[in-house]
């Protein structure tokens, strides 16, 4: 078992880097896997080591994804703490079968609710009801879970009746029925009894409560005490979420199943402390990781892309040797589809990606994978043409083809990223330089691997 080290984000299969962990060391597991609707948009990153790891779930239907998942709740279960919970993110094609599955590792008697979000404004469907939902299984691990209440606003109908301000700087407030010692209701200032049913306050706090001007005394009228709008919290939210949308604007990366922020943070509010350790085992663009640091939590995230995991890290503000599992070798880097190892090259070197499309062949680039963005200006390198080859033994033909490339772009600097070069480029290279045409930089893919980011 390792002890866990928080602050990090794991690239691997969750199975086998969960199976490391240690015993219930996790206070609150959120998960939003890849769901079973044979969508192709789910393998976000389009890694090949994503696409390996769900590829096959179809094949064997639904039951065959549910085994898949099993074999992760499991562990799930073991490595969360016995004050722990957790949030299963669904939809509607396997919500029914997973539920079974999460009562029989969680047990029948922790399941707490199934939540409803509706992820979007109805939309009209003339054959059948629509699907704008998702759904969350809220389990915990036993009786002892932790849970902070969250609330939602007052309707504009309920904040009607705060209709009274004695204009003494305490604000508006209601006048709501008062309970006395006794099974009695006092006739304050008159010391008599009535007999009455239903009250239970002790005579010492009704007294208080008087001293302090909170109970409006009226002759001939039942006593009733003033409730505050500045003290009240709101209505506690129940297990249906409509206030919270799809994720849009600035907080967008660009991914069709990122999740908002305000669904993650009411969920982190609930079910975690301050310092709690909040572990999401398929973290994606990295959502759940910031805001569980934002609301001052730490937090582990696994994912089985390589491109994703630096993204990630980006959007968490730390470094990229926080990623624990990245490709760092040749073997490993030539695993990965063409396309994705330019993706994976791109981010790593600051660089926009130039293809047409990240998802499909690359073809129609004009001979350049990527332009280096601002951030690396300080070098001189802002606007650079990069060409990326997942290939082995680069000859002298791509570094004439690319000097040409440069040639009709205007540019003296450019880079060739690959896994290793030829003598015959190399020399190429040299002499272009030396010519004082061009300069040519040859990258080797695996040294900005091992490195994490890209430096000259």
């Amino acid at each position: 078992m390792m002890t866990e080290q928080t602050n990090v984000i794991h690239c691997g299969d969750n199975l086998e880097i969960m199976r490391k962990m240690d015993d219930e060391s996790i206070d609150l597991i959120y998960l939003d896997p890849p769901f079973f609707s044979n969508r192709n948009y789910e393998v976000i990153w389009g890694d090949d080591q994503e696409t390996q790891s769900f590829g096959d779930r179809w094949e064997g239907g639904i039951q065959h994804y549910v085994g898949w998942m099993v074999e992760r709740l499991t562990e799930m279960h073991r490595i969360l703490k016995p004050t722990g919970s957790i949030y299963l993110h669904v939809d509607h094609h396997a919500v029914h079968y997973l539920k079974v599955e999460m009562d029989k590792i969680f047990g029948m008697s922790n399941f707490k609710t199934q939540i409803t979000w509706r992820r979007c404004r109805p939309k009209g469907n003339a054959k059948t009801f629509s699907n704008n939902s998702d759904y969350i299984l809220y389990y915990t691990k036993s009786k002892k879970s932790k849970f902070n209440v969250q609330y939602d606003k007052y309707l504009p109908s309920t904040l009607n009746v705060y209709n009274h301000d004695d204009n003494d700087g305490k604000g508006k407030y209601h006048l709501d029925n008062t309970s006395a010692p006794n099974g009695y209701k006092y006739n304050l200032g008159y010391g008599e009894k009535t007999p009455s049913r239903g009250y239970a306050w002790k005579e010492e706090t009704m007294r208080q409560k008087i001293t302090d001007g909170l109970i409006d005394i009226r002759p001939g009228k039942v006593p009733t005490q003033k409730r505050y709008l500045s003290d009240t919290k709101g209505v506690p939210f129940d297990n249906v979420w409509t206030d919270i949308n799809q994720v849009i604007g600035k907080e967008s990366c660009g991914y069709p199943t990122q999740k908002p922020e305000a669904l993650l943070e009411r969920i982190i509010k609930a079910s975690s402390n301050s310092d709690d350790i909040v572990f999401d085992p398929f973290c994606g663009c990295g959502t759940s990781l910031v805001v569980a640091k934002r609301l001052g939590r730490q937090y582990i995230g696994i994912d089985v892309s390589p491109t994703a995991c630096p993204v990630v890290a980006d959007r968490l503000g730390i470094s990229h040797s926080q990623i624990f599992g990245m490709p760092i070798d040749v073997k490993d880097l030539k695993t990965m589809n063409p396309n994705h190892f330019q993706q994976l090259i791109c981010t790593k070197m600051n660089a926009r990606n130039t293809s047409p499309n990240v998802e499909k062949n690359s073809g129609g680039d004009g001979g350049v994978d990527g332009i280096v963005k601002f951030g690396l200006s300080t070098t001189g390198y802002e606007g650079s043409p990069i060409q990326i080859k997942r290939s082995s033994k680069i000859g002298i033909n791509v570094v004439k083809n690319f000097f040409a490339t440069m040639h009709d772009l205007k540019k003296d600097i450019g880079f060739i990223v690959a896994l290793s070069f030829g003598k015959g480029a190399v020399e190429q290279v040299a002499k272009y330089k030396n010519e004082g045409s061009v300069e040519i930089i040859l990258v080797k893919a695996e040294d900005i691997a091992k490195k994490g980011y890209f430096e000259p």
